[in-house]
């Protein structure tokens, strides 16, 4: 696993700096669009990818001034460079409101990303002058229209959103300029799709639901699992992997909480709702998940999310 971290105000760390580079050397050219010759695009990529939460853990979407929107993760950056998942186009103040299309599957976790430049005059001697000359505003609309989410800063060079899709279809990021003073601006954009899983079943007293099967992609840097049960009840949460091993609570025919998957962890019978935490996975394929209906019965929802 290849994490690079990425620092929201400048791409200048060291592991972070050596996944730039690689992106460059395996972007494939679309017309003008090549990540060596836009760092917009490379660093909208970069944020969009940067999904892995090493501070936070199960509690993510913090974003935190030490780890800022995450950890680079490099397959993701691939995934999102091989697929075409970006953009890169010169805006005038007459281009807006302007409009980027991207398709999206139901239950998809995806990460929105516009960049653009600070402007500098060092040429000119004003080392000291780091302007930003607009203000740029990022709404997210689904395939009927309806308003998903906004991105709304005054004081930075990006915007980013992030929801999970509940349909399948082309969406919109509809970009508006809030401010532009100067007379264009490079813009980028990328995204990141990250599939997700939702199991809803019902367990009796006593009993251990189905086990319900997911897809472990080669190179998943966390995988994170949550349990839902009913109000009064007491539910345990697992996961196995593709080798049976297995994290979480009590089961039927094994009355002990377990952490045998490599780098995982697990909120611990009493918590509501319940996690296991794998980061990163150290196996792919099919891996598994189920509850154990310890006390009461009901219906329960597991989530899971992969990036």
């Amino acid at each position: 696993m290849h994490y690079g971290l990425f620092c929201i105000r400048s791409l200048i760390c060291a592991r972070c700096v050596d996944t730039n580079e690689h992106l460059k050397k395996c972007y494939r050219c679309v017309d003008t669009f090549q990540l060596v010759d836009w760092p917009e695009i490379t660093k909208a990529v970069v944020m969009a990818t940067a999904v892995h939460d090493s501070y936070a853990g199960p509690w993510r979407y913090n974003y935190d001034d030490q780890e800022g929107l995450g950890t680079i993760v490099a397959s993701q950056a691939y995934k999102t460079v091989n697929n075409f998942w970006y953009d890169g186009i010169s805006v005038t103040a007459s281009d807006f409101p302007k409009s980027i299309y991207f398709d999206v599957n139901a239950g998809e976790k995806v990460r929105f990303v516009i960049t653009w430049d600070s402007h500098t005059n060092r040429h000119g001697g004003d080392t000291n002058k780091d302007a930003l000359a607009a203000d740029m505003d990022l709404h997210i609309f689904d395939p009927n229209g309806n308003y998903i989410s906004g991105s709304y800063s005054w004081d930075n060079n990006y915007e980013v959103v992030e929801f999970t899709a509940l349909t399948s279809g082309n969406y919109e990021a509809y970009i508006t300029d809030y401010r532009f003073d100067d007379s264009y601006e490079w813009l980028g954009a990328a995204w990141s799709r990250r599939p997700t899983y939702t199991f809803t079943d019902s367990v009796s007293q006593g009993q251990d639901s189905t086990k319900h099967t997911f897809n472990v992609p080669e190179g998943t840097a966390d995988i994170y699992t949550k349990l839902t049960m009913p109000s009064g009840t007491d539910f345990d949460l697992s996961v196995w992997d593709n080798l049976n091993r297995r994290t979480g609570g009590w089961t039927s025919t094994d009355y002990s909480t377990r952490t045998d998957i490599p780098n995982s962890q697990y909120s611990d019978w009493w918590a509501d709702p319940e996690w296991v935490w794998v980061s990163p996975a150290d196996t792919s394929s099919t891996w598994k998940t189920g509850t154990h209906a310890w006390y009461g019965s009901g219906t329960y929802t597991i989530t899971v999310e992969t990036a």
